[in-house]
């Protein structure tokens, strides 16, 4: 056996182990602070919504407002042209971008809302007209006219509002409030006004006591 052979492989193999002992920490940590980054970044994806003509940014836990008016709109036109024969796959794919509370909430009215189409013959259509995100609240305000077409070709239209709060999860929208209502949307100075003739009637009513 050759002895000094063996002391130099050894003493590489030695000096080899060292090597490794240091580098692979040193590698285990740029690797944990580069996923650390990744996840900690702000900014994570810059997309292009099909249905809104602008860049919109979206992080791990935020996105700007064309996001969540592109994902609104997405939202409102599925939950507005529901017919018997797409009702599944609607609920289906709300599942996806609605949290678990909102869901089952909506999941009982699409049924609701099927039983009637089936029941009286209707045709659903809804076009939305205008879509704002306001600042203030988070909330998402789409507009537009919801088209009822009975068996008889009779058609009823009406100005519709669809409501929605968004939450950002790791990169995905998740919508955690909802509300549909007739008329213009509710917000945030439309409510402030409302309360405002609310409470001054209130107090016109509070006075007209006290004179009698």
């Amino acid at each position: 056996m050759d002895i000094k052979q063996l002391r130099r492989t050894w003493g590489g193999m030695r000096a080899e182990i060292r090597i490794h002992q240091f580098v692979t920490p040193m590698a285990l940590s740029l690797a944990l602070l580069t996923t650390i980054g990744w996840m900690s970044s702000k900014e994570v994806a810059v997309l292009v919504p099909p249905n809104l003509d602008e860049t919109v940014r979206v992080s791990q836990s935020s996105a700007d407002g064309g996001y969540k008016k592109a994902w609104g709109v997405y939202a409102a036109t599925l939950m507005g042209n529901i017919t018997p024969s797409n009702a599944e796959f609607i609920a289906g794919t709300l599942e996806n971008i609605m949290s678990p509370r909102v869901y089952q909430a909506i999941r009982e009215s699409l049924a609701q809302q099927v039983d009637r189409i089936k029941r009286d013959g209707l045709s659903v259509a809804f076009n939305p007209r205008s879509v704002n995100y306001e600042v203030e609240t988070g909330k998402v305000f789409i507009d537009g006219w919801l088209q009822l077409t009975g068996s008889s070709g009779e058609t009823k239209r009406t100005q519709r509002v669809y409501e929605y709060e968004f939450d950002i999860r790791a990169g995905s929208p998740v919508i955690t409030y909802f509300d549909t209502y007739s008329g213009k949307p509710k917000t945030k100075t439309v409510m402030q006004r409302l309360d405002a003739a609310e409470r001054r009637r209130e107090e016109a009513a509070q006075e007209q006591r006290e004179g009698q």
